[in-house]
């Protein structure tokens, strides 16, 4: 008899486990972040400050 995949710990879940966890962390941060504060992921900073965008009017 065979036991239940959940009881099984292989190698390959064991890699799985290693890659897939931190990528799942840092999709969470990104949400989180795009969520709160969508300046941070779309704007430059220079020294923790926001850099101004200079718009240049045609004439």
């Amino acid at each position: 008899m065979r036991p239940h995949p959940r009881l099984r710990r292989d190698l390959r879940h064991s890699l799985t486990r290693l890659w897939a966890y931190p990528l799942i962390g840092v999709a969470a941060v990104f949400a989180v972040v795009g969520w709160t504060q969508p300046d941070m992921l779309t704007d430059e900073y220079v020294d923790g400050r926001p850099v101004p965008r200079v718009v240049e009017v045609a004439r």
